[in-house]
């Protein structure tokens, strides 16, 4: 192995080592805590904290080590630690003026909004600065807990405090853009970089109106650059820079850029996120699972992080696993639109079709329903037998993105719905054939079956369970399908073999139930797969 690699891997523990036998050699703490500032000064925190903590193992209640060793995991991004060390430090005494901006800091990265605005909502600090960013964290708390009345109050305390607080300015923008004065929310950012032009909060959160507001990603991205290379060691901008490589699927980009945040911020909950939802995209479902576990060990109850790994979950088809990881995500955060719509697709790949229909959002004719959602529900009343009402819905989540193959089907179905049959059925086979996906086939599926033309439905079924050989789903249809003409025998073994893979699959269990009931009340030649009793599956 190359000697200069182990001696560089060798550096930090040497380091370390150092220091702790310094610190066994010489016991005076005040000294350890002076040598602690100027490694802070140096940006080294490691050895600052090695530092510290031998100054505490000296004099526990030594108040100014407790303060500069919670600020110093608070620069490292451990945000509990932090706050443990800054809470002993203020019942130690310690200038509230210092300790308080931080605290808050802490509270607030842990999602501990209600907190904050309960303990700190009416505390003045003595000096104008302190007071300010106290007062625009207290805002940003307010903000999140959805309180426009107490964000904005907080928000002019800040900048009465302090007028040209750059965070308070930050957050005026952000209320502009809130009510989507994308320009107003500009000329004040513009503002604060004018003064400073190196302010990273910025530049980022300019991005985040260039990316959302003004629906330009060359220029947010150029911003979130421009905020990652303004401060060293910026996470939010460098992972903002990351996301947006992510979401336009330039993956090796992205992966690029995660390692330079890595570098700095690696085990951080941000970049296991990251690091995780990379592996997602590029289908390492099981490299995607060890990340999120380790983001979940430091951070259980984060929403988000629930939510992918219930996604994660679902995409190994561990679906007991998946279903408590997301239901977990939406008690936290009822508005996780990906973990409502996972939790919907986990209930249907498992039968559980009434549950499947609970968990659907409450008003499907909400114009604001994501179009993946509106597919997911188009696919739950498929499954149901409401066909015509499935139809609609994958016309509706189609039309809102006429070049995503899970959605451009509308093109299609709404052809179908003007008596454009032969045009529309060529053009979703066109699209399901292309499509990795199903979302196609299921519409393809739903429109051979509402029109009854059971031959073409069971060739769609034929060209998805390919796509999904392990998925009881296409059986299950399959199932219906025949039940369109009164197939009961042919019914029964395609619902036999559905829940013979999956032998937990109540909605093939329910529709076998409901065969049997049929045959023996010796009504076979009137069966109508809708009205079967229990077909829509049990929850």
């Amino acid at each position: 192995m190359n000697r200069n690699r182990i001696t560089t891997r060798l550096a930090p523990v040497a380091l370390a080592i150092t220091l702790v036998l310094a610190g066994c050699g010489n016991s005076d703490p005040q000294k350890m805590v002076a040598s602690a500032r100027d490694y802070m000064a140096n940006n080294d925190t490691p050895a600052a904290i090695i530092q510290l903590k031998n100054a505490l193992q000296e004099k526990p209640d030594l108040a100014e080590a407790r303060f500069l060793l919670g600020k110093a995991l608070q620069t490292r991004g451990d945000m509990p630690g932090s706050e443990i060390e800054l809470q002993k430090a203020r019942d130690l005494g310690y200038s509230a003026d210092e300790i308080t901006p931080l605290l808050v800091r802490a509270r607030l990265s842990q999602g501990q909004f209600k907190q904050v605005t309960d303990e700190f909502a009416k505390v003045q600090l003595s000096t104008p600065e302190a007071n300010a960013e106290l007062k625009t964290m207290v805002a940003v708390a307010w903000r999140q807990q959805n309180n426009e009345q107490g964000f904005e109050t907080s928000l002019q305390e800040a900048l009465q405090a302090k007028p040209d607080h750059a965070p308070a300015l930050i957050e005026q923008a952000r209320l502009r853009a809130a009510k989507a004065d994308f320009d107003g929310a500009l000329a004040i950012l513009d503002t604060v970089v004018a003064k400073d032009p190196k302010n990273a909060d910025a530049l980022k959160f300019r991005g985040d109106i260039e990316l959302h507001g003004k629906r330009d990603p060359e220029r947010a991205l150029a911003s979130y650059r421009a905020s990652a290379q303004a401060m060293p060691n910026f996470a939010d901008g460098q992972a903002s820079v990351v996301r947006l490589l992510l979401g336009q699927g330039k993956n090796d980009e992205a992966a690029t850029e995660l390692e330079k945040l890595n570098a700095f911020a690696g085990g951080r909950p941000q970049t296991l996120y990251l690091q995780a939802q990379l592996a997602y995209q590029k289908g390492d479902f099981k490299g995607a699972q060890t990340q999120i576990q380790q983001l979940l060990k430091l951070s259980p109850d984060s929403p988000i992080g629930l939510e992918l790994a219930g996604a994660i979950e679902y995409q190994l088809n561990s679906l007991v696993q998946a279903e408590a990881l997301l239901t977990k995500a939406l008690q936290g955060s009822p508005g996780l639109n990906v973990a409502q719509r996972f939790l919907v697709l986990t209930y249907l790949r498992s039968g559980q079709i009434d549950r499947a229909a609970s968990a659907l959002p409450t008003d499907l004719q909400n114009p604001m329903l994501d179009p993946a959602m509106l597919s997911v529900a188009g696919q739950v009343f498929m499954v149901k037998g409401e066909f015509e009402r499935a139809q609609q819905l994958f016309a509706r989540a189609a039309t809102l993105d006429p070049n995503d193959p899970a959605k451009r089907t509308s093109v299609a179905i709404s052809q179908l719905m003007l008596g454009k049959t032969d045009v529309a059925l060529n053009s979703l086979q066109a699209i399901a054939s292309a499509d990795e996906g199903v979302v196609a086939d299921m519409a393809l599926i739903n429109a051979h079956m509402q029109r009854r033309d059971v031959d073409k439905a069971l060739a769609a079924i034929d060209a998805m369970q390919k796509k999904r050989a392990s998925d009881p789903l296409p059986l299950q249809l399959r199932g219906r399908a025949l039940l369109l003409r009164n197939d009961l025998a042919g019914a029964r073994t395609a619902f036999t073999q559905a829940q013979t893979l999956n032998p937990d699959y109540f909605a093939a269990i329910a529709a076998l139930a409901a065969v049997d009931m049929v045959e023996a009340d010796g009504r076979g030649a009137a069966a109508q797969p809708q009205k079967l009793p229990g077909a829509a599956g049990a929850g």
